[in-house]
């Protein structure tokens, strides 16, 4: 496989998760950063006002609260409590741009909203469960949304902009009103980003559609040449008829095959009249033909001739010409011949008897690719072609950058130079993996349901160090867990 498989991951379509991992956060991150200990702890609205405060967006919300405590010489420090909420958050946060990685200059702008980030932790039990919250959606839908982005895509890529800027700011102005209307904030967020996913994809699959027309038509014109070379190779005949096969007619037989595909009962059709007015055409030596033959190739002709269709004229003449020759053929008559000169064919790659396998490797996926001149590319495998073993890759604006095969795309797998951009539930799975809720035995430790084998789940990477995942009590509410709404 050229993916890593990953058994045994909990995927993204287990979340949202069921059960609040609030006891898991409070034995995993309570003593990994000092804490009021059993003395008086710092009330919440000096937390708030302190992650209000922060302007560090580097590292994480605990880290900047104690880092202005000890500025100001503040002897109080937060209780066991919400220093666990807020150390979770900051590795989550962590473990999120580490494993599900954006375009470096969308992180930075996204890194404010770090103390929304702890506020909320804070305040909303519904926090602590991943796949819950609208924050977590939030986030899970940028990601998905902005996961193609990257520098130079013009007014392409302004819409991820104004999302995260609007989404940010609008999340900050919000705290400075004490919570009012975040939570409708983010809900129209996730739907933006929904709507902004959806069009990424939409014009991914036109540029698709474009070019699997594109390849149809190659691959008609193909195979229309090839049956007409083969016909028109078995002896000479007259230039204007010759010019007729390879000219009407094989517009003709394309636009059959375009239609009706080279399994159908109309492609064999076409291709038994080519053949049977070869054969009316065959020097007396070869056999001479009956004159009823003769008579069912014309029907054929008029049936088939789709590419005049609509000029009876030319129509007329053609069918005139082929008739006065074949009468002069069945009377033995001479007719001035010559070789017809065969349709180019610009022969596709042929598959070869070995085909490069691919395990995991499946249409809208995005990958990041080292560039052939330099850089990063971030592109999403838009379509397979089983056959040619050829695969298409569009950007975030959904034009066509890239074509490779398997072989090629397969060795930059396995060379690191192309790497699975993970989709789906992203900062949830986040939230979980760095308390250790990253399998499902883990899960179902937590919950007490069966473990349920996931055949293809994506992978939730793992943290290290990895916090014990036994359960412990639930910490009391603070009046303040319901202060936003």
């Amino acid at each position: 496989d050229c993916l890593e498989a990953a058994h045994l991951k909990l995927s993204k379509e287990q979340f949202p998760l069921r059960v609040s991992l609030q006891p898991l956060v409070l034995q995993g991150f309570a003593g990994l950063a000092p804490s009021a200990q059993g003395g008086q702890p710092m009330p919440r609205e000096d937390l708030f006002n302190y992650l209000n405060s922060i302007d560090n967006f580097d590292i994480g919300p605990l880290q900047a609260v104690l880092a202005q405590t000890e500025v100001i010489g503040e002897p109080a420090l937060p209780s066991d409590e919400d220093t666990a909420a807020l150390a979770w958050v900051g590795a989550a946060f962590d473990h999120w741009e580490t494993h599900f990685t954006l375009d470096p200059s969308l992180v930075i702008r996204l890194r404010r909203l770090k103390p929304v980030l702890g506020l909320m932790a804070l305040a909303d039990n519904q926090f602590y469960t991943p796949g819950v919250h609208p924050l977590h959606q939030v986030l899970d839908g940028i990601y998905d949304a902005a996961v193609g982005w990257q520098e130079g895509l013009g007014r392409a890529g302004e819409p991820v902009e104004k999302l995260i800027d609007q989404t940010v700011d609008g999340a900050i102005a919000c705290l400075a009103e004490n919570g009012s209307g975040l939570k409708a904030l983010l809900r129209e967020s996730t739907k933006s980003s929904q709507r902004l996913e959806t069009r990424i994809r939409r014009m991914a699959q036109r540029t698709t559609d474009g070019e699997r027309g594109q390849l149809r038509a190659a691959r008609a014109k193909e195979i229309a040449a090839s049956m007409i070379n083969r016909e028109v190779a078995r002896y000479p005949i007259p230039t204007d008829i010759g010019e007729f096969l390879t000219g009407p007619w094989f517009e003709s037989a394309q636009l059959v095959l375009l239609k009706y595909g080279e399994n159908a009962s109309q492609w064999q059709d076409i291709s038994a009249a080519t053949s049977a007015l070869m054969s009316t055409l065959a020097p007396q030596e070869e056999g001479e033909p009956a004159v009823e033959h003769g008579t069912q190739v014309i029907q054929q002709i008029r049936k088939w001739l789709l590419s005049l269709q609509h000029d009876q004229q030319q129509t007329d003449e053609v069918i005139s010409t082929i008739e006065f020759t074949q009468l002069r053929v069945v009377k033995g008559m001479e007719i001035e011949r010559s070789a017809t000169k065969p349709i180019p064919i610009t022969n596709a790659p042929v598959p070869s008897g070995e085909e490069t396998a691919i395990s995991g490797v499946e249409t809208g996926q995005w990958f990041q690719v080292e560039a052939r001149k330099g850089g990063m590319l971030r592109i999403q495998l838009a379509m397979m072609q089983p056959r040619e073993q050829r695969l298409m890759f569009c950007n975030h604006a959904g034009a066509k950058v890239q074509t490779m095969d398997y072989r090629s795309f397969a060795e930059l797998l396995e060379q690191g130079k192309a790497r699975h951009l993970e989709t789906g539930k992203s900062f949830s799975r986040s939230l979980a993996a760095v308390i250790g809720v990253d399998t499902p035995e883990a899960l179902s430790q937590l919950t007490g349901e069966p473990v349920q084998t996931m055949a293809a789940a994506d992978p939730v990477p793992t943290p290290a160090p990895r916090p014990t995942t036994q359960p412990a009590p639930a910490p009391p509410q603070s009046p303040a867990d319901t202060m936003i709404s």
